[in-house]
């Protein structure tokens, strides 16, 4: 269960890192920007983690929300059902604990934040005398 769990906490780090590296490509122009205004590299990176961070959070609320839901649905009406044949229970089990849940949530949310810090190497490597042009 852990090999999955660490897994899943992986590609949707992966997948959190290319979407911020789309998104910082897409506002490089915005990044030279603040640069030339003097905003520091560190601020103009913790901006795009705020942003992230949201993503990260209101995905992590629907997806645990809906996880919940289905298990409580599930242990109160069994509609998922296994063959006696096959198996010793009729029905799949179900157990919240919420303690835990809460756990590997913010284990998942730390770890997907310390992936995010990669993308922000290259805001230091934007140069706003290359990305400031009057056109």
């Amino acid at each position: 269960v852990l090999a999955i769990l660490l897994l899943m906490i992986l590609v949707a780090g992966f997948n959190m890192v290319s979407g911020l590296l789309i998104m910082l490509f897409r506002h490089t122009g915005t990044i030279g920007t603040l640069k030339a205004l003097g905003m520091d590299n560190r601020r103009i990176a913790m901006v795009f983690l705020r942003v992230a961070s949201g993503v990260v959070l209101k995905g992590m609320a629907i997806g645990g929300g809906a996880a919940l839901l289905f298990a409580l649905v599930q242990s109160a009406t069994h509609f998922l059902r296994l063959n006696p044949e096959n198996y010793f229970v009729s029905f799949v089990p179900v157990a919240v604990n919420l303690p835990q849940i809460l756990l590997i949530c913010a284990i998942a949310y730390g770890a997907i934040m310390l992936l995010l810090l990669l993308p922000s190497i290259f805001i230091s490597r934007v140069d706003p005398s290359e990305t400031v042009r009057v056109k």
